[in-house]
This record gives structure tokens, C-alpha cells and sequence, in this order.
């Protein structure tokens, strides 16, 4: 691949030097390859402690991922790119207004992240044909203040044995 370097410095009027330069990897080549950088991630998952929200997975997953990358020496606007993304549909979340939400992989886009309300984590490697869960890590779900009571009735309305 070659780029051509501009260099600004005019010999005459009107012309410009150019010099092409050819670079022998890409970022592509720099990256640790994304099954290497995910495993570490699974690995840093496991250790984890559960969530109780999607967004709180999320968080997780985010900090995760970028530690992932970072420890496989990912350039620093990749590092960059992932710290500032958002669990919202403009950076290609779905689901959101559901139970489960998922976003699919941009680098290996046939893995899939599931984060569920009560802040499970789910990824998922689909292929024609088949389907085959990567990792899933149970959530922690919200306690209810009091055993009485049904967490889909009203606050201070207890269930009463109903």
C-alpha cells in the first residue's frame, strides 16, 4: 500500500513535493488478532463479579474490552474509540426498550453480546446454520425489600400471603 506524503514545501509557485511511502502493515497487522483479544476478555469476564442492570453490564463489558486491548497493546485512538462508547442505539445498540438487548461485533460481526435487564451477559458466535454461546454469566438480580412483598405492586403495598 502506498500513501503519498505531502509536503508542503513549494519549489516553485504552484508545485508541491510528493513522496510516496509505503508501509508495510496496517493497524489491522498491529491488532492482536480479535479471538486472541476476546479470549483474554472472556477470561477477565469470568473473574467479574455479576451485575444487576444491562447498564451496569455494559460498564463492565466497556471497561473490560478496553483493558482487553490495551493489554495486547491496541493503538491508543482504538483504546480511545471503545472507552467512549454508549450503551444507546446510535452506537448500534437493540433491544433497548426490550428485555434483552444486543449489539453486534463491527470487528468479527458474526458475534453477537447479549445484556439482559437483570444484567446478564451473553455472547453468542452465530453461523449459518448454527449457533454456539461464547460465554453467559448469570446477572444478579435486584433484592426486594422484604419477602412480603411483590415487587409488582406499588411501593408500600405489601402481598400479604396473595
Amino acid at each position: 500500500m502506498y500513501v503519498y506524503l505531502h509536503l508542503g514545501i513549494s519549489f516553485t509557485p504552484y508545485t508541491y513535493t510528493t513522496i510516496p511511502i509505503r508501509f508495510t502493515s496496517t493497524i489491522a497487522d498491529m491488532l492482536s488478532t480479535f479471538e486472541t483479544r476476546l479470549a483474554t476478555l472472556l477470561k477477565k469476564l469470568d473473574a467479574a463479579p455479576s451485575c444487576d442492570s444491562a447498564q451496569a453490564a455494559f460498564t463492565l463489558f466497556r471497561d473490560l474490552w478496553v483493558a482487553s486491548n490495551a493489554e495486547h497493546d491496541s493503538p491508543k485512538i482504538l483504546l480511545e474509540y471503545l472507552r467512549n462508547r454508549r450503551f444507546c442505539a446510535e452506537h448500534g445498540w437493540q433491544g433497548l426498550s426490550t428485555g434483552v438487548s444486543y449489539l453486534d461485533n463491527s470487528e468479527s460481526p458474526d458475534t453477537r453480546l447479549y445484556l439482559h435487564l437483570d444484567g446478564s451477559i451473553v455472547i453468542q458466535r452465530l453461523t449459518p446454520g448454527s449457533s454456539t454461546i461464547l460465554f453467559s454469566k448469570p446477572g444478579r438480580p435486584h433484592k426486594a425489600g422484604k419477602s412480603d412483598t411483590n415487587p409488582s405492586l406499588p411501593a408500600g403495598i405489601a402481598n400479604n400471603g396473595q
